[in-house]
């Protein structure tokens, strides 16, 4: 089934399956009339995720991109956040940045 909207823009019909919840939230909305339809609620709702999901995705690779092709220090920060390093006596010797000379007089 392929119904064209106000806007004409063209649908394409298909059978989806709702939680209980969902559909009371969505029936909710058209009873308010906010929505025309269920379907209208459904449309909305993905084009919003897909919009959240799109950019959480390009800011991911934005990031992977980044550190891939960031100076070493930046790999700390990944080691760091991947559990590689756990201190930043760590994080120094992967650098190999001395250690500060106020923290040598203090050797356990």
């Amino acid at each position: 089934m392929v119904e064209k909207t106000k806007k004409t823009r063209i649908k394409r019909g298909k059978s989806i399956s709702l939680s209980p919840w969902l559909l009371k939230r969505a029936e909710e909305l058209v009873d308010r009339k906010e929505f025309s339809s269920v379907s209208d609620v459904t449309s909305t709702a993905l084009s919003q995720f897909f919009a959240i999901y799109d950019s959480q995705e390009r800011s991911e690779k934005h990031l992977r991109d980044m550190l891939q092709h960031a100076p070493a220090k930046y790999a700390v920060v990944i080691d760091k956040i991947s559990g590689r390093i756990e201190t930043a006596e760590d994080a120094r010797k992967r650098l190999n940045i001395p250690e500060p000379p106020e923290l040598a007089d203090q050797k356990i």
